[in-house]
């Protein structure tokens, strides 16, 4: 690319950046932006908590346009601040689902069904009838175009998470729980099960919580709502400090009900974070920023909790995995007779593949 391009694209860049912060835009109308003030930044001071964090990983085994294959797994980490204890539960969960086209009142369908040795997986896993979804539904497509059985086919995860934060209200002594991403639900019949988790976190005196690694929020000007608050941040006295703003918005959507906060968990960190906690009028807010303020220390990431680091690379499905269980398959397909079909199938979506790989 000619230097002279680059140098116009960044002199353009240049001009994004004097449009000034503005305040935060929402395009829903259940969303109640509030103004920008000084006054919403409190001083965060860590404060050990029995913290379990939650997430997940897939993986599609193999695909064609009628069907998917994924391994799918769930995990917690448990924490006292820095300290990592042992789990009450087995905190890992494998599973594998088969999403399938299937014709539906002269449309199509995606059905999936899962499977399972572990009799641990029983609580986790999510309800057949509640994987089963019209192939344009609206929370899984991109455009006026059917969705992708291989996005359809990571909800099964997606569900059973709710499901190990339900689960681990009921059993574990934890004072808070976190979820790598927001509090709200988009996908069809998510909000049952963020709904259980939830209700069963609220019996428990579980604070319910969400850390969202990226935002794409913005103000009314076009900024990065998260920059916009470091700036404000910086601009007043905080800079080197930890913090949390509060009063970015009133949230009335039913499939949110959640309390939004940004928050920067460790004074050296340059990095800021969305927080959501469940909606509580009973709840200190600041005693759950403060707990995941005291598991943001490690050099690795300042700023963000370890436990979802944890959490994230030992919930991941590797690639490995993947290719073991695709070999698998295959070898299990060939003795009953039907991997030709499968392999044909399955060549009609990775023509891609193979030009990326030349």
């Amino acid at each position: 690319m000619a230097d002279f391009a680059i140098l116009r694209a960044v002199e353009d860049l240049e001009k994004i950046s004097r449009n000034g912060i503005g305040k935060p835009h929402f395009e829903d109308k259940r969303y109640a932006a509030k103004d920008f003030s000084p006054s919403n930044l409190t001083e965060l001071t860590a404060k050990d908590k029995k913290i379990c964090f939650v997430d997940g990983g897939s993986a599609i085994i193999i695909k064609a346009p009628n069907f998917a294959l994924a391994s799918h797994r769930v995990y917690y980490s448990k924490y006292n601040g820095v300290n990592r204890e042992k789990p009450k539960l087995p905190n890992a969960i494998d599973f594998l689902s088969l999403t399938t086209s299937k014709p539906l009142s002269g449309g199509i369908s995606y059905e999936t069904s899962i499977y399972y040795d572990d009799k641990n997986a029983e609580p986790i896993i999510p309800k057949k009838e509640d994987l089963v979804f019209d192939s344009f539904d609206r929370t899984m497509t991109s455009g006026p175009v059917r969705a992708d059985i291989g996005t359809v086919a990571l909800v099964a995860r997606e569900f059973a998470e709710w499901n190990m934060i339900r689960v681990i209200a009921e059993n574990e002594d934890a004072e808070i729980i976190v979820r790598d991403g927001s509090l709200q639900t988009i996908k069809t019949n998510e909000s049952k099960y963020a709904n259980n988790a939830a209700q069963a976190c609220a019996i428990k005196n579980v604070h319910l919580c969400g850390v969202s690694k990226t935002s794409t929020l913005l103000t009314t000007t076009g900024m990065p709502l998260l920059s916009a608050i470091k700036t404000i941040a910086d601009n007043n006295g905080f800079e080197s400090k930890s913090w949390y703003y509060k009063n970015i918005v009133d949230i009335n959507h039913p499939d949110h009900n959640a309390v939004m906060f940004v928050a920067k968990l460790n004074a050296a960190s340059q990095y800021v974070f969305r927080i959501e906690v469940s909606k509580d009028a009973a709840i200190d807010y600041s005693e759950i920023l403060s707990g995941l303020a005291a598991n943001s220390t490690d050099f690795t990431y300042p700023g963000y909790p370890y436990g979802l680091i944890n959490s994230d690379v030992m919930g991941r499905v590797s690639n490995d995995e993947m290719k073991y269980d695709r070999i698998k398959t295959l070898a299990a397909a060939s003795a009953k007779g039907i991997s030709n079909s499968i392999y044909i199938d399955s060549k009609t979506v990775d023509a891609h593949g193979v030009l990326d790989s030349m």
